[in-house]
């Protein structure tokens, strides 16, 4: 059984991101500008809700941690978007099983 699904077409100005830059969504390190960093991790539980706390390392550029797709380990983040507290909040996680992306 398939369900028929309109296109869904993201339309500027849709929701109410306040001031929010890419800029607020680096992930800055604070003391390494280029190289290999053990940082801290969200590992998902297949299954499960909760999660783990992981260490692991992650390129560094200009004093930002890069995403991994390669090994697992991506950017997340959530984003207020109704307008009734200005706010996001990033983290890096693993286990979400994406393989490209940024």
């Amino acid at each position: 059984m398939c369900a028929v699904v309109e296109k869904w077409e993201f339309r500027l100005g849709g929701v109410n991101i306040g001031g929010l830059k890419v800029e607020g969504l680096q992930v800055r390190h604070p003391r390494i500008k280029f190289g290999r960093a053990v940082i801290r991790v969200i590992g998902l539980v297949e299954e499960q809700i909760l999660t783990e706390e992981e260490h692991l390392e992650a390129n560094v550029i200009n004093g930002v941690v890069k995403s991994d797709p390669s090994k697992d380990i991506l950017k997340v983040c959530v984003v207020e978007r109704h307008g009734a507290r200005v706010g996001s909040a990033w983290a890096l996680s693993e286990a979400l099983g994406l393989r490209v992306g940024q």
